[in-house]
């Protein structure tokens, strides 16, 4: 009996500690990728516990012990669980990321005729950077598609982040697509650096035919390899730097191809003769060079120059760089070479192709507030409101490159989601 009464007297006492102890907080979690849309089992390994609070992080809450919960937005979620008892409570906090479906970046090579046999050696094969949204590969629905122009001296890698500016648009449209900021859309970047550093999206009988590679040969490449909306209504386009000049351009020229365009701190909108004083500089580095491989040598400004040069004022026997030049040995500006290259002044060109930019849908300009092309992108803007297009312009606080992955996050993607038709439509 004593043995017995032992017993009996200790599970008692054993009872009652357990009872009157507090709660302690703990959990652990379980999701497949941890994708928007996932379902994420979250298991209390709590002690003590007899009720449970839990606050997912995303504004959402439950008293189960073992909840399951959907994420439905990327991020990472502070989870808290508390734990109580009648003796106290606990809290224990963890955290959960949630990714999206990612989009697929793809290169691949487009051939251009029109800049086969060019003087400057550019090969024809020209590499092209596509970005195809999350969920391509498993629907059937198609797509609209922005075009993006980089800069001199950039290439088709500008906005996949290898460029001079850090931009990455994957990750950028990830994380728009899966928060659905914006429609998905298809983006193309085609190389159109040459041998001069930029082609400046002009056909050339020199350099060869850019403006036909992006417009023709780019557009149908993509439209009979990728699902997209092959029509203007779906087609946008958006460039920095010499890309926001050949967006104006080729934008104005071509509104049955695209209908709408974002141009983003682009040089030359305005045409202002440069000054004898500066050339002369320019062309005495360029009046000592013999062959076409000494423009490597050349200065950044000289180098630039010549692009334009070869672009607007092609001349196949002016050796050694396949243009006439805009100063004479004399030190004198050629009228005649001027005129060449003012017929690519886009603000000039502004009533000429008046009725193609009134068929545009929508078209943007912006530039930093410490850009030195803020000028010409503000009068570019107010020469076309002359013609009915209003609010075209905006200005930042910035410089050239400093903001441009933001612009495009906040600004440029944004617009074309807008204005651009998707399939849903």
């Amino acid at each position: 009996m004593k043995i017995k009464s032992f017993l009996f007297t200790i599970i008692p006492v054993i009872t009652l500690i357990s009872a009157c102890s507090d709660p302690t907080a703990s959990f652990i979690y379980e999701c497949g990728n941890c994708e928007i849309g996932d379902t994420v089992q979250f298991t209390s390994t709590s002690t003590g516990a007899e009720t449970f609070d839990w606050d997912f992080g995303d504004g959402n809450i439950s008293v189960e012990e073992n909840p399951l919960h959907i994420y439905y937005f990327l991020g990472t979620f502070n989870i808290q669980l508390t734990v109580s008892n009648k003796n106290g409570s606990d809290v224990a906090n963890g955290s959960v990321t949630i990714k999206g479906p990612s989009g697929r970046l793809i290169d691949t090579i487009v051939y251009c005729p029109g800049i086969e046999d060019n003087l400057l050696g550019d090969s024809p094969y020209r590499n092209v950077s596509i970005y195809l949204p999350p969920g391509y590969e498993s629907s059937d629905k198609h797509y609209p598609v922005v075009y993006l122009l980089h800069g001199y001296l950039g290439d088709n890698r500008l906005w996949f982040g290898k460029g001079y500016a850090d931009v990455n648009l994957k990750p950028v449209m990830d994380y728009l697509i899966n928060n659905k900021t914006i429609h998905p859309m298809i983006l193309v970047s085609p190389d159109s650096e040459n041998r001069f550093g930029g082609s400046w999206y002009i056909n050339s009988a020199s350099s060869g035919n850019w403006e036909d590679f992006i417009v023709q040969d780019v557009v149908q490449f993509i439209d009979n390899h990728y699902r997209t909306i092959p029509n203007s209504e779906s087609r946008g386009i958006a460039g920095h730097s010499m890309g926001g000049y050949g967006t104006i351009l080729i934008a104005m020229k071509n509104s049955d191809i695209f209908s709408s365009a974002y141009a983003l701190s682009s040089y030359g909108l305005v045409f202002e003769p440069p000054s004898s004083s500066y050339l002369s500089g320019l062309y005495q580095e360029i009046s000592d060079a013999g062959d076409i491989t000494d423009f490597d040598g050349l200065s950044f400004d000289a180098k630039l120059h010549l692009s334009h040069l070869v672009a607007m004022a092609p001349n196949s026997s002016s050796l050694p760089f396949y243009c006439d030049y805009l100063m004479s040995p004399q030190g004198e500006i050629v009228p005649g070479v001027w005129q060449k290259m003012m017929v690519y002044d886009p603000y000039t060109s502004i009533l000429t192709y008046q009725e193609n930019l009134l068929e545009l849908t929508a078209i943007k300009l912006d530039c930093g507030n410490l850009d030195d092309n803020t000028y010409g992108n503000s009068h570019f803007a107010n020469k076309l409101a002359t013609i009915g297009i209003e609010n075209a312009f905006e200005s930042y606080a910035g410089d050239h490159t400093n903001k441009l992955e933001e612009r495009m996050k906040l600004k440029v993607l944004p617009f074309f989601s807008a204005h651009l038709v998707h399939d849903d439509q």
